[in-house]
């Protein structure tokens, strides 16, 4: 086996950072080590330190000897309410933790890489120019992804080693115990309104129900990331990177009714949050009944999440030629993603 390459994975607990230390860890020349302060929810073969990134002193008394590192992946975010702005000067301080404690020693160091999002573009807060491009200026505000990206960008002036960032748009995946997920939300959504012997109407608004949206996958997140981290013209680049089709959920929403079994209803928009607040009696019959893991509702999705997903009225589209022109070519049939990802909650008995 020739291991040449050793990557730091922080956030290695998360839907981002996890996928991306297990497809490191599954390919030959790589040594992974995932950080983060709890193992993830179901384990994995993944090495791990347990730190706190949010404490300088714990970040240096755990990884200050890491001087064989040539790759570090920074996926790690604090924890935050659904729907409030998150704390910028936390998420700087943990990233500025690591990268002051280990780039300095890493006398191998090859390469830094950021994660981001269509944040970038400001198409979580209205319509913006679509497709979105790397190139298109930053949305007005203040973001860690900035902060975090201008420190890197600063510190690497004048040094061999490089960085990227990837851009993705509607994180998918099925880890385990992860309840930010659209996956998680369409599936105990459509278990309650079919218990109730209600219809699959969407739940989102009229304008959001026909408008243009994609999904990444996050396996496709964490091939794209380790391209990047690799291929020497991705060195100081950032990438949108998305399963590379687009959809509407007009389209999807008939299908997904047929694949649960139900009537499909008209658009419904509720707040799912008050929607959901009183139907854990609900959730528990339809676990009694399928022979479903006993979790309480709250620990299967997280229902302020749909604020996020189905109340945008415009498209929310980046382009992914950058990506392309560069190599990357792996493209995610994202109907097929849903139907996979519905199957596999299926046969592990979290949903129905």
């Amino acid at each position: 086996m020739k291991v040449d390459k050793k990557a730091l994975v922080a956030g290695a607990s998360g839907v981002v950072g996890r996928c991306l230390a297990e497809y490191l860890h599954s390919l030959d020349d790589w040594t992974v080590i995932g950080l983060s302060r709890q193992p993830p929810i179901g384990g994995n073969d993944v090495p791990r330190v347990d730190v706190d990134l949010s404490d300088r002193r714990d970040v240096q008394a755990k990884l200050g000897t890491q001087s064989d590192v040539t790759h570090i992946f920074y996926e790690a975010r604090f924890d935050h309410v659904e729907g409030t702005p998150e704390p910028i000067d936390t998420n700087v301080a943990m990233f500025r933790n690591l990268i002051d404690t280990v780039v300095p020693i890493a006398t191998n160091l090859v390469h830094v890489h950021t994660g981001s999002g269509h944040k970038n573009y400001g198409l979580h807060k209205g319509p913006a120019r679509t497709p979105a491009r790397e190139d298109a200026p930053r949305y007005p505000g203040p973001s860690f992804y900035y902060e975090q990206e201008d420190y890197i960008h600063a510190l690497r002036m004048g040094q061999a080693w490089s960085w990227s960032s990837a851009r993705p748009t509607g994180l998918c995946d099925t880890a385990p115990g992860i309840t930010r997920s659209m996956i998680s939300l369409i599936c105990a959504y459509a278990a309650i309104r079919k218990e109730l012997g209600l219809p699959f109407s969407f739940p989102g608004t009229e304008g959001n129900y026909h408008a243009l949206y994609q999904c990444t996958e996050a396996l496709q997140l964490a091939k794209a990331t380790v391209w990047m981290a690799t291929a020497p013209a991705c060195a100081n680049q950032d990438f949108n990177i998305t399963n590379g089709d687009l959809f509407r959920w007009s389209n999807l929403w008939p299908k997904f009714a047929d694949y649960f079994g139900m009537a499909l209803g008209p658009v419904e928009t509720v707040d799912l949050a008050d929607y959901m607040a009183d139907k854990e009696a609900v959730w528990q019959r339809v676990i009694e009944k399928h022979a479903l893991i006993p979790q309480p509702l709250e620990r299967v999705a997280m229902w302020s999440y749909w604020r996020h997903l189905w109340t945008p009225d415009w498209d929310i589209v980046s382009s992914m030629t950058k990506a392309r022109q560069f190599g990357f070519h792996d493209i995610v049939d994202s109907e097929a993603m849903f139907f996979r990802m519905f199957d596999h909650f299926r046969a592990a008995k979290v949903f129905p």
